[in-house]
């Protein structure tokens, strides 16, 4: 009898062994699956946080608006202080567009202006016309680059728009079709209705045909 009893209680230190065994492989298999899953994701997590970081703009990015004398150039969002002005040497001039808008996607001379020989430097819709070296004038006759004044004239800006908020001036008898000017700068437009658009804007030597 004694003999079964000590039996008994062996066997029954033994199972209680084996689950506690048991129960702490099971916690530990949890503990682990825990740890992989949060090794997991903490790089996936880091991951989204930079392609944030990187799609965000960067602060105080560089832009060039339009003016009747030339460019500014400054801060996007500020009131630019700098200006690239009609006169200053060719070199100056694309050295400091070129630093804003890329290297230009062409270089030549058109010899058939009214005014004379004209270098010009092409930035995709905006060509810079130079006369013996020096900056003489500029014109946009597409969207890209997207350039604007600092008053908001842009190509694709409605007429109303002019005649509402930028006190347009109509130029009579213009060859060229309907003719404005806006605080020194030229623009063409599609029409002469209120919804035409702007085409062209220009300043300075263009070698328009008039």
């Amino acid at each position: 009898m004694k003999t079964s009893l000590i039996v008994s209680v062996a066997l029954s230190c033994a199972l209680i062994g084996a689950c506690g065994q048991g129960s702490n492989a099971s916690k530990a298999a949890n503990n682990a699956a825990a740890n992989v899953t949060t090794n997991a994701a903490a790089p996936a997590a880091n991951a989204g946080n930079n392609a944030q970081a990187q799609a965000a703009p960067a602060a105080g990015s560089q832009q060039i608006e339009l003016t009747g004398e030339g460019f500014s150039s400054g801060a996007a969002g500020l009131h630019h202080s700098n200006m690239i002005s009609f006169g200053q040497p060719q070199a100056q001039v694309v050295e400091q567009v070129s630093a804003i808008l890329g290297q230009p996607s062409a270089t030549g001379r058109n010899a058939d202006c009214p005014s004379g020989a004209v270098d010009f430097v092409s930035y995709g819709s905006l060509d810079l016309h130079f006369e013996g070296g020096r900056f003489a004038g500029w014109v946009l006759d597409g969207p890209s680059p997207a350039l604007e004044s600092y008053h908001g004239l842009a190509i694709g800006v409605r007429r109303s728009a002019l005649a509402d908020e930028l006190a347009a001036e109509a130029v009579a008898n213009s060859t060229l079709g309907t003719e404005v000017t806006v605080n020194g700068i030229g623009a063409l437009l599609s029409g002469a209705g209120a919804d035409a658009t702007v085409t062209n804007l220009f300043s300075g030597v263009t070698c328009f045909a008039r």
